[in-house]
């Protein structure tokens, strides 16, 4: 059978000449009966018909009473005195194993044991005993039979003790005692196979040597004995080298000792046939030991033994029908040594002497068909090497003429489906060359019919068809591009790997089999990009180049797949590592691979898209790239040359240098090369022309020539090109089906080609024509089933910027598939920090879709798409930290498998993205590297998690779980205290929604507020006037590390932070901050406080919680208002507490959670002035201690940790345990990995990874932290939606509420607002119980900071550094 790029053989040979056990032949000799009692004969009928019926209807507890049956036969015919040592209780086991996956060698070896039941009258001879050995002897099968379906061992255990009993009993002259030694020999190995114990494999060959030596020298099973004890030392040699490399050399070489011991009494006694055997059973070990050891001696040796073998037999018989058997048999083992040496000589020597057997076998038998197949399968073999055709048309006719005469009535299944898989693998080979689809649909009804009639107990066989069906399968699916085709091929694929584990055909057999899966899974990644596909085939590739190797004729194959999935890894993410490791890899490929090889061009044409592509890479980054250019056109020029005209991947080579050409006809100096841009063009249509009107190629084919004359006509300012551009990649749309990935491409290009030619149109009606359809192609595209979601955005994107004039429900339309599509593309199969650069790269987008909600007077779908496109990585880590009450009640397994794989996604989604850097590869470097996997862990999490999300929802009750909240849902779950006011910043315009608690008919409400005198563009000059401010001042901005500042690190003794900003331009400022905090007040919080009718009060404890969008989360609306001495001045703090949150659902899963009576109502302070390698910050000690105080004065249970007190596992345990925490030391935020920012103790850091790790945020307990460090609550430009902040972190780990900072907090004033924090947290928030209400923790931190504002002097800018930054964040 042909599997991969190596055929396995289906040449049959005779049990006693082949390489498995041999199983041995129970004669049981007829003689005169004893008298036993008619009790015992009852038992023993009654035993007998149960084994009958067990065999009919195999019913378990028949084979029970068998059991039961004949240990009472036995309890009357034993002595009256029996040796404990045989006593069957004396050695149970528990232990159960699966019968259904016994190993196949198990299974074989079991059934070498006989298992008939003998009658009562076949006892003569046995021993003085009499019967009792047949009981005993029955008793045995009993045992083993019940093993065999229940797979207990301790009835292997019993079957082998009841067998040693009969042996004992037995005289040594009862003809069939050798027979019950190696029936005792294969249950010892039996219990080897099925517990791995070694000592019954050493037992197994101890019985065979003493039924060897005992049995009589012309005794007809003596020679297979000796095989079998050969076998048993070659299974310890296999099971010693496994543990010890070379520690089974002892036992292999008494195995050809005993195969030559074996000879040697063939020679002695029999005549030439017998010798023949005897000498080709010992070829055939060589070719064993070969195949372990890949020893050129041992195969050389086993073809010289087989000739050897073959002229003794001759030399007696030369009609003799073993002789073509063996002539089939060296055939074989002459093509296993062509697959290691590529000798061409080899494989031709392998196919005459196949000849010659066939001449010499009758036509009208199976022999005959099963070895013309096999004919077949070499030639192909051939043809795969040397590109003959006249090769593969003989297979081919050899192997229908095979399955064609194969005689009916004698039809092996296994024998016919091999026949068919054959003939199925030599049609794809002879399509992949000559291109006609009819082999290729023949092919592959010959494999699903050669599936069929194989059954999977046949596991070896089986597996090379299912194979065979996935390269079928795959063959057609890249020329014909049916997703069903390769959908298949994958199932194929795998359930081959999944029957040959476990069997032994060997590494090289296995990597081919793991091989075709992986080239399986990239093709159907490069149709329907799902990122799992290509992480798994990545990872399974890798694997299989580190255990080939340098002298392996596949390894080159597996490189060249290596690098083919690098470089399609390289096109999904844009790796630049990837480019250098596949152009690494293939090019060892080429340098190992023959001249003459076959597979040669097709290398080279890997070779040289690598070298192309990575060509573009250098150019995009700016390095130099001609060279590659060059080298990929050289490449793939003799890729072309190789090919044979007829062959199926020529249009394939020929575009790729035609695009090769295309690139280096713009690399030459001094511009654009026309000839050689000439030369691209004719290779773009050649490739086409060669291509079949219904090949799946040419869609793709199209639309890269279209995108080449786009590229030309803005090379050479012609619009001819550009029309003609257009007209072809119309046509390649339209011959896309809607469920291919590439249609989404597709259209895209041609969506850019129109808005191209739109421009260059004068004509307004023709230009808006124009326009609509390349609207239409974006939407389209943004809208597909398939393709990537990250091209589907940027279509959705373009799509929304190409209006149709008073359409709003296509500009919504657009707006919701924008916000839809980013969770998608920032998706929870990438890391947080690759997570974050996709979002990154689109600024304001789903505030720009709520602004056109707004437009549209659509004030709910604005608010649900602010919820559903801010903040996702926070929102996504919430999303695996959801509760399952509910769900365990309706599915308790469904509910595990959530917890499970959320768990799982959780821990491995805050593992740091992995950072490779690397200029060349070596392929000595190709080691299986861990972010491999962790990548393909991760994404296979990813899509399970889909996957169990998309179960729960399709239960009743459950179509919401995970789903994006509604305007309904978020208005029912906000605390009754305050209203919430969302803040949409568009650049058009700029609104505000009021989520109210009690409206005036008793219900929430959503209240839509217009703020006119605000926009965009003002919160951007705002928010730099801010920065510029603090720069002035020294305090450190928000997150903002400017590139350009290359000025030292100046941390001053007046700040906390890990990385302050340096001092650059220590001047005086204006009030600059006095007069933001004025025209916020002014524009944006007045205006909101008088639609929601609120009164000032002096002391007031009305809620509200402000949740801005885009610049505007930078600015401080907490703090704003008219600060002076005039009877005008009037701030926020005289109408409200503010408090910050990052999402409206951030606040009611905050309201949710409730503190558990395990948890400590008390508070853990943290106090590290002097972390190692950062300035003091002694403030620190004095803070701590100052609050220490207040806390045990209101008797709060307090727990004060400072300096080397305050190390990182104290502390993390300590913080699990109490609700309150203060951490007044050094901080560290990590905008590009949120999830690193970190707090700096006494031996180290703690992160908010370790954090969420270790806490449970379900179980709740966890109140306020106070984050008395600088900058805790600032962000990042770049993801102003995304809340990359330590509050909202410690939000994320599971705190309620979260007091932090926005730029650089003093030590001088630090403690005076803890203690006023404190002072008022634990009296405002004192509970009956005693217990702290940490949702007073706002209320507390603006009564502090005011007390603090109105000591310091307004018209002072300095005086509002100090008080502005505190924040408070959550509940």
């Amino acid at each position: 059978m042909v599997e991969s790029n190596q055929p396995s053989s289906s040449i049959q040979v005779s049990p006693e000449e082949g390489e498995g056990l041999v199983q041995s032949v129970t004669v049981d000799g007829g003689v005169s009966r004893l008298s036993v009692p008619h009790q015992l004969e009852r038992h023993f009928r009654t035993g007998r018909l149960s084994y009958e019926s067990f065999h009919q209807q195999k019913n378990l507890r028949d084979l029970d009473d068998v059991i039961m049956s004949l240990k009472g036969a036995f309890e009357l015919a034993k002595p009256d005195e029996l040796d404990p040592i045989f006593t069957p209780s004396s050695r149970g086991s528990s232990t159960a194993l699966d019968p259904a996956r016994f190993p196949r060698e198990l299974t074989a070896t079991m059934g070498m044991i006989g298992t008939g039941f003998l009658q009562l009258d076949d006892s003569s001879g046995s021993s003085e005993g009499g019967r009792i050995v047949i009981v005993l002897r029955n008793l045995a099968s009993a045992y083993l039979v019940r093993f065999k379906h229940a797979g207990s061992l301790q009835d292997l255990d019993e079957s082998i003790v009841y067998r040693q009993m009969a042996i004992r009993f037995a005289s040594e002259s009862y003809t069939n005692l050798p027979y019950w030694r190696q029936d005792l020999a294969h249950s010892h190995i039996a219990n080897f196979l099925a517990t791995n114990d070694v000592s019954h494999l050493d037992k197994a060959i101890d019985v065979f040597a003493t039924a060897i030596d005992t049995a009589p020298s012309d005794h007809p099973a003596i020679l297979a004995m000796i095989f079998n004890r050969a076998n048993a030392l070659l299974q310890r040699s296999t099971y010693h080298d496994a543990r010890s490399p070379g520690a089974g050399a002892a036992d292999t070489d008494s195995a050809i000792s005993e195969r030559r011991r074996g000879i040697e009494l063939a020679r002695r006694k029999w005549g030439g046939e017998m010798l023949s055997r005897a000498i080709y059973s010992n070829g055939l070990l060589l070719k064993l030991r070969y195949n372990r050891t890949h020893d050129d001696a041992d195969i050389r040796e086993s073809i010289a033994t087989q000739r050897d073998a073959i002229d003794v037999l001759s030399a007696h018989s030369p009609s003799h029908g073993n002789i073509r058997m063996m002539q089939f048999n060296l055939a074989e083992t002459l093509w296993i040594r062509y697959q290691s040496t590529s000798d061409v000589e080899g494989i031709n020597d392998a196919i005459s002497t196949q000849q010659r057997a066939l001449e010499a076998t009758p036509r009208d038998t199976a022999e005959y068909a099963n070895n013309l197949s096999q004919l077949g399968t070499i030639l192909l073999v051939r043809f795969m090497r040397l590109g003959d055709t006249k090769d593969i048309d003989t297979a081919v006719d050899s192997q229908r003429l095979a399955i064609t005469c194969s005689p009916s009535a004698s039809q092996d299944l296994v024998a016919m489906g091999t026949m068919h898989t054959n003939l199925g693998s030599s049609l794809t080979q002879r399509f992949k060359h000559g291109g006609f689809i009819a082999d290729i649909d023949e092919a592959i009804e010959h494999q699903r019919m050669a599936g069929s009639i194989v059954p999977d107990t046949s596991r070896y066989v089986k597996s090379s068809i299912l194979t065979n069906l996935g390269n079928s399968l795959t063959a057609r699916f890249q020329s014909m591009g049916s997703v069903a085709d390769i959908e298949e091929a994958v199932v194929s694929y795998r359930k081959s790997v999944e029957l040959q584990q476990g069997e032994a055909a060997g590494a090289s057999t296995m990597a081919l089999k793991l091989n075709n899966l992986a080239s399986a899974l990239a093709a159907r990644f490069e149709r329907l990009r799902q990122v799992e596909d290509i992480e798994e085939a990545i990872l399974i590739q890798t694997d299989i180049v580190n255990h080939t190797s340098l002298a392996d004729p596949d390894r080159p194959l597996h490189l060249i797949n290596l690098g083919k999935y690098f470089v399609e890894q390289y096109l999904s993410n844009n790796a630049i590592a990837n480019l250098e490791k596949a152009v690494a890899v293939q090019e060892q490929a080429v340098t190992l691979t023959p001249a003459d090889h076959p597979d040669l061009p097709t290398w080279l044409t890997n070779l040289g898209k690598s070298l192309h592509y990575r060509r573009e890479m250098k150019r995009k980054v700016g390095l130099p790239s001609q060279d590659d250019a060059r080298m990929a056109v050289n490449v793939l020029q003799r890729a072309v040359d190789l090919y044979p005209s007829t062959h199926t991947s020529l249009p394939d080579c020929v575009m790729n240098l035609g695009l090769a050409l295309f690139d280096l006809s713009r690399s030459q100096e001094g511009g654009i090369d026309p000839i050689t841009l000439d030369a691209a063009f004719d290779a773009f249509r050649k490739a086409i022309s060669q291509l079949s009107s219904t090949d799946a190629r040419l869609p793709r084919f199209r639309s890269n020539l279209g995108n080449m004359l786009s590229i030309r006509s803005q090379l050479e300012h012609n619009v001819r090109y550009l029309r003609e551009s257009i007209d072809i990649q119309r046509e390649a749309v339209s011959s896309t089906p809607d469920t291919h990935a590439d249609l989404t491409l597709h259209l895209s290009c041609l969506g850019e080609s129109l808005e191209w030619l739109a421009d260059t149109l004068e004509d307004e009606a023709s230009r808006d024509s124009v326009l609509k359809e390349a609207r239409e192609c974006y939407r389209r595209a943004a809208l597909s089933k398939t393709g990537g979601p990250s091209l589907k955005l940027l279509c959705a994107l373009k799509w929304n910027k190409i209006p149709i004039p008073n359409s709003p429900a296509d500009a919504l339309a657009a707006a919701e598939t924008i916000v839809n599509l980013l969770p998608l593309a920032a998706g929870l199969d990438q890391t947080p920090e690759i997570r974050h650069g996709v979002i990154s790269r689109y600024p304001g987008l789903v505030s720009s879709a709520a602004g056109v909600a707004f437009v549209h007077k659509e004030a709910e779908k604005a608010l649900e798409w602010l919820e559903h496109g801010r903040c996702l990585v926070w929102t996504q880590l919430n999303a695996l930290r959801t509760p399952v009450d509910d769900l365990r009640i309706r599915n308790p397994d469904l509910a595990e498998r959530v917890l499970r794989i959320s768990s799982s996604l959780e821990t491995i989604s805050s593992r740091a993205a992995s950072q490779t850097s690397i200029n060349k590869m070596s392929i000595d470097m190709m080691q299986i590297e861990s972010y491999s996997d962790d990548n393909y862990r991760h994404v296979k999490l990813a899509r399970e998690w889909n996957e169990v999300v998309t179960s729960v929802r399709d239960l009743p009750g459950f179509e919401d779980f995970l789903s994006p909240p509604t305007t309904s849902f978020l208005l029912r779950g906000l605390p009754e205290s305050g209203p919430v006011i969302v803040i949409n910043m568009h650049p058009v315009r700029c609104d505000a929604l009021a989520l109210l608690t009690a409206g005036p008919d008793g219900e929430s409400v959503l209240s839509p507020i217009h703020l006119p005198r605000f926009s965009y563009a003002r919160a951007e000059e705002l928010a730099k006037l801010l920065n510029e401010s603090l720069s002035s001042f020294g305090v450190r901005e928000r997150g903002v590390n400017d590139p350009e500042d290359n000025t030292p690190p100046d941390i001053r003794d007046s700040e906390r932070a890990a990385r302050p900003r340096p001092h650059k331009n220590p001047r005086r400022s204006t009030n600059v901050l006095k007069d933001i905090l004025a025209e916020l007040w002014t524009c944006i919080v007045k205006p909101i406080l008088d639609a929601l009718a609120f009164s000032p009060s002096p002391e007031t404890e009305n809620r509200i919680w402000w949740c801005p969008t885009g610049p505007l989360t930078f600015l401080p609306l907490h703090a704003a208002g008219i600060y002076d001495d005039s009877a005008e001045a009037v701030t926020i703090f005289d109408y409200a507490v503010s408090s910050y949150i990052p999402t409206v659902s951030s606040l009611i899963n905050a309201n949710k959670i409730r503190r558990p009576l395990s948890t400590t109502p008390g508070l853990l302070i943290l106090s590290e002035p002097t972390a190692p390698g950062l300035t003091p910050i002694p403030g620190t000690t004095k803070e701590a201690h100052i609050i220490e105080g207040i806390a045990k004065e209101s008797g709060v249970e307090t727990v004060l940790l400072d300096e080397s007190e305050a190390t990182v596992k104290h502390s993390m345990d300590l913080m699990q345990k109490y609700s309150f925490v203060h951490l007044a030391c050094h901080a560290s935020q990590n905008v590009s990995e949120p999830l690193r920012s970190a707090f700096f103790l006494y031996d180290g850091v703690i992160e908010l990874s370790t954090l969420i790790k270790r806490n449970d945020r379900l179980a709740g307990g966890l109140d306020v932290a106070f984050l008395s460090a600088c900058q805790t609550g600032s962000g990042d430009k770049k993801l102003s939606e995304e809340a990359v902040h330590l509050a909202g972190g410690m939000l994320a780990v599971g705190y309620r509420g979260v007091v932090a900072t926005m730029w650089s907090i003093q030590d001088k004033y630090a403690p005076d607002v803890a203690q006023d924090f404190y002072t008022t947290l634990f009296e405002k928030g004192r509970r009956e119980d005693g217990s702290v209400d940490g949702s007073q923790a706002a209320l507390a931190l603006s009564r502090a900071v005011r007390r603090l504002s109105k000591r310091l002097d307004y018209n002072d800018p300095e005086s509002f550094l100090a008080w502005v930054p505190y924040v408070h964040y959550g509940l």
